[in-house]
């Protein structure tokens, strides 16, 4: 399996306050010089909050990230687009913690590079963590400093008034 991802963020300078964050994941199977699309999503935070979106979220799809994207960093298989299974009739948006870019990395190296990989990969994060630069939301900071209960799903619309 390979795994592509692809990020937009937006930082607000001096502070360098991560502002916004679009994470695209593609995950292909790779047999000889052809790759199937087999789970697409995306994750998305944007400072003060969308409209009827949980504050950070995931969403599964069926969108490729860009050929052109794909190609300008060396990726050369053929792209297969399977209609079965991939196909996302749904694209609920699901709560989910931070998960910008750095967030993103650290969970797919758990996920799929092994526990002495993923060992040294968090070793170095961690040694690094407050030199990244934080997410903006204080609406759900708020939310979570008024009482506990905002762990329900309710919470994570927080930003929303």
């Amino acid at each position: 399996m390979d795994i592509v991802v692809k990020a937009l963020e937006t930082f607000n300078k001096p502070s360098w306050l991560l502002t916004k964050s679009s994470v695209y994941l593609n995950y292909f199977v790779v047999s000889d010089s052809a790759a199937d699309l087999v789970q697409s999503m995306h994750y998305d935070f944007v400072d003060g909050g969308q409209a009827d979106h949980p504050f950070f979220h995931l969403q599964l799809t069926d969108e490729l990230i860009p050929e052109s994207d794909l190609r300008s960093t060396g990726f050369d298989l053929e792209i297969r687009l399977l209609k079965q299974p991939n196909e996302c009739w749904v694209t609920t948006r699901i709560p989910t913690p931070d998960m910008t870019l750095a967030s993103v990395l650290y969970c797919v190296v758990a996920d799929h590079l092994g526990a002495v990989s993923f060992k040294q990969f968090a070793e170095n994060v961690h040694s690094i963590q407050d030199r990244l630069p934080p997410p903006s939301f204080e609406a759900l900071k708020k939310s979570l400093q008024k009482t506990s209960v905002h762990f329900k799903s309710c919470h994570w619309f927080a930003h929303m008034r």
